[in-house]
C-alpha cells in the first residue's frame, strides 16, 4: 500500500483492498506468545472443537493489528495515526484470508495538521465483514 497523498486523496475514494492470509496456526501461536494471550481457544483445535468450530480462533486484537498495520502504511515515514476504533462484528477462524478496505471520509487540518479521516471494513474469504471501524491519520 502506497503512502497517502493529501493533496491528491478526496472524500469518498475507496482505496485499493489489502489481503492478509491465509493465517496459519503458527501465526496464532506467535501473536499468543507476544500478547501474552493464552487462552486455548486460539491454538488449540481440540478446545476449539470442543465450543463448535472447525478450527482454532483468530485474536480480535491480532485482526486490529493486521488493520494497524494497513494505516501506518498510508501515514508513511512522516505521519501518524491520530485516532482508531475497531468494532469486532465476526469471528474468524485459521485459514482465513481477511481484506480490509479503506474509504476516504474526510479531509481538513486542524492546528497546522492534515489530517484524513476514513472508515475500513474488514472481511474474509466468504465476503461476512468480521471488523469494523474508523480513524484518523494525520499525514
Amino acid at each position: 500500500m502506497e503512502q497517502l497523498n493529501y493533496e491528491s486523496v478526496a472524500v469518498g475514494n475507496v482505496l485499493p483492498a489489502v489481503t492478509e492470509g491465509p493465517i496459519t496456526n503458527i501465526q496464532l501461536v506467535k501473536w499468543a506468545a507476544g500478547s501474552g494471550d493464552f487462552n486455548a481457544i486460539h491454538y488449540d483445535l481440540n478446545v476449539a472443537k470442543q465450543q463448535g468450530l472447525e478450527n482454532v480462533l483468530i485474536q480480535g486484537p491480532l485482526k486490529a493489528a493486521l488493520v494497524n498495520k494497513l494505516l501506518m502504511e498510508l501515514c508513511g515515514q512522516t505521519g501518524h495515526i491520530r485516532r482508531v476504533k475497531s468494532t469486532y462484528s465476526g469471528m474468524d477462524i485459521a485459514g482465513n484470508t481477511l481484506t480490509c478496505t479503506v474509504t476516504i471520509t474526510g479531509k481538513y487540518e486542524e492546528n497546522g495538521a492534515r489530517c484524513v479521516a476514513c472508515t475500513y471494513i474488514m472481511t474474509n474469504q466468504e465476503g461476512r465483514t468480521t471488523v469494523k471501524g474508523d480513524a484518523v491519520l494525520e499525514l
